[in-house]
């Protein structure tokens, strides 16, 4: 019965924190197990839940100051029916280039990029951010030898986030 009393008195009291349903209902009721039922009546509240603060950020996001265009380019492949198109964007003018790929092999993913990024990349090179799929890790590796091609252009692979649920495998 105090179960019930306790949630049509959290209703009609206009949704009480915890600790004032508990002042409340100590002045007029007494059961074993009071706050515990307390308790679960504030926290189980849909209207209370919703207007509960949120708990900080998982991942806090940063910025960086990008300040020479084409040295920062985000670059993803879409799947769209049976095409596979690597679209590739600029991060300090949003500019986009897309370019149809044979497949998600690494060799395709290569050609393509740099072809994409080449006439707007300055001398100094360029960061590439990308998912976690198969051909990336291959050439986020082959950007690291020194014998590459990438290498020699100095555009550099991220990978990103490698903890992320989204990750391929």
């Amino acid at each position: 019965m105090f179960p019930g009393l306790m949630q049509a008195l959290h209703l009609k009291l206009n949704h009480p924190s915890k600790t004032q349903l508990q002042r409340v209902s100590a002045r007029y009721f007494y059961a074993p197990g009071n706050a515990r039922i307390i308790d679960e009546v504030t926290t189980n509240c849909p209207v209370c839940t919703s207007l509960r603060q949120l708990p900080p950020e998982v991942f806090t996001e940063s910025t960086q100051l990008v300040d020479t265009f084409g040295s920062n380019f985000s670059a993803d492949v879409v799947r769209k029916e049976t095409q596979k198109i690597l679209l590739v964007r600029e991060k300090l003018s949003q500019f986009t280039i897309t370019t149809l790929i044979q497949s998600e092999n690494a060799d395709d993913l290569r050609d393509a990029l740099v072809l994409s990024i080449l006439e707007m990349m300055p001398a100094s090179g360029a960061t590439v951010q990308v998912d976690n799929a198969t051909g990336f890790q291959k050439l986020q590796a082959e950007s690291e030898y020194s014998g590459s091609l990438l290498n020699k252009l100095k555009i550099r692979i991220d990978l990103g986030r490698t903890f992320n649920k989204t990750r391929t495998q």
